[in-house]
């Protein structure tokens, strides 16, 4: 009884021994900057990415080994400034495989376990983007700014890198002018302080000739201020000088219309004290050259005419006092009438001139 345990025992620890050699032929350990990926496992499962520790692969099974260290590239990128200058942009890169098992397994499937396609691609990023870039900034721009090309430049690379298991860690970049570039910049300084010096003189200017035209505005409103003034002004005295016209006319309308009726009265009274004979005359000389009085001064109406004919011994004194009201010229005319015809003492002395006078009577003693 006691042999046979014995020959257990060894065989359990032959058996056990033997396993630990086989186990310990079947794994590896990785390193604290190694990450491993098992490829062709059994049963066609999918690729097992493995990050510290020690890894297994059972037979059949293949490992690959993958460094997490920092890796460094450096590359020179040919770009076109908006400006259309050709720059060269020296780059400089530091970056490693992602920390995390599917990082390493996209960083596998695009690159495999050496990275021998890493360079390449890595170039072709960074010229895509720092291409796309450059064509949004002047010369100026990208001689100062390679804080902003990084800013704009880094988020899309890392973009990129982390869709390959990649993990971008710096970027520099240093920017090549291109050949005569300073002279040119120079020149083009100097230019743009002549353009500068230019604007201002014409600016100056500007402000000269409007000051100029505000101030000859300023004149001609003051000009045109007096004119209009002057203007209100004159039509101001000529408004009164034709009010006082006015006034005039209607008062020497109203002295003359005056003069009219009192050489109607004085002429209705010398028509009163004629005598009968002499009244019958100036009727009959009235009625016949009135007519042709009235129609000398345009006063002469159809009814006016029937109502000459038509006048009496009290029709005639009516007739004069409403001659009055055609002004002093009718009534002057007929004045002029009226001592045409002679009273009966101017009438006795021309019949006594021409010797168809009675005799006088002589003056008893």
């Amino acid at each position: 009884m006691t042999q046979q345990f014995v020959v257990l025992l060894l065989f359990v620890v032959l058996l056990l021994t033997g396993g630990s050699v086989v186990l310990a032929s079947l794994s590896q350990a990785l390193g604290s900057g190694e990450a491993a990926v098992i490829s062709g496992r059994w049963g066609g499962r999918p690729d097992r990415a493995v990050l510290g520790g020690r890894v297994m692969v059972l037979p059949g099974e293949r490992l690959h080994l993958i460094s997490l260290g920092i890796r460094s590239a450096e590359c020179k990128v040919q770009c076109r400034t908006q400006d259309r200058a050709v720059l060269h942009v020296m780059v400089r890169l530091t970056f490693q495989v992602g920390r995390e098992e599917r990082d390493v397994l996209e960083f596998f499937r695009n690159f495999g376990q050496d990275g021998n396609e890493l360079t390449p691609q890595v170039d072709a990023v960074l010229t895509r983007h720092l291409q796309a870039v450059l064509e949004t900034l002047s010369t100026e721009q990208a001689e100062l700014g390679s804080a902003l090309i990084i800013e704009r430049t880094g988020g899309p690379v890392a973009a990129d890198f982390a869709g390959v298991g990649l993990s971008l860690v710096s970027l520099g970049v240093d920017v090549v002018l291109p050949d005569g570039y300073e002279t040119a910049r120079a020149r083009q300084l100097t230019l743009r302080q002549q353009i500068e010096t230019t604007r201002l003189d014409i600016h100056q200017q500007d402000l000269l000739h409007t000051a100029q035209v505000e101030r000859e505005n300023r004149e001609a409103q003051a000009r045109a201020d007096q004119w209009r003034y002057e203007e209100r002004q004159r039509i101001q005295t000529s408004i009164e000088r034709v009010d006082v016209d006015r006034h005039q006319r209607e008062a020497d309308r109203e002295h003359q219309a005056a003069q009219a009726r009192l050489a109607a009265e004085q002429l209705q009274q010398e028509y009163a004290v004629r005598s009968e004979y002499e009244q019958i005359i100036l009727r009959t000389t009235l009625v016949e050259r009135l007519p042709q009085v009235l129609e000398a001064q345009g006063k002469l109406l159809p009814e006016l005419r029937t109502y000459i004919g038509g006048s009496d011994k009290e029709g005639l004194p009516a007739l004069i006092k409403g001659l009055a009201s055609y002004g002093l010229p009718i009534m002057e005319e007929v004045r002029k009438i009226f001592d045409e015809i002679p009273t009966g003492q101017r009438l006795l002395e021309q019949r006594r001139d021409d010797g168809t006078a009675p005799p006088e009577r002589p003056v008893a003693d």
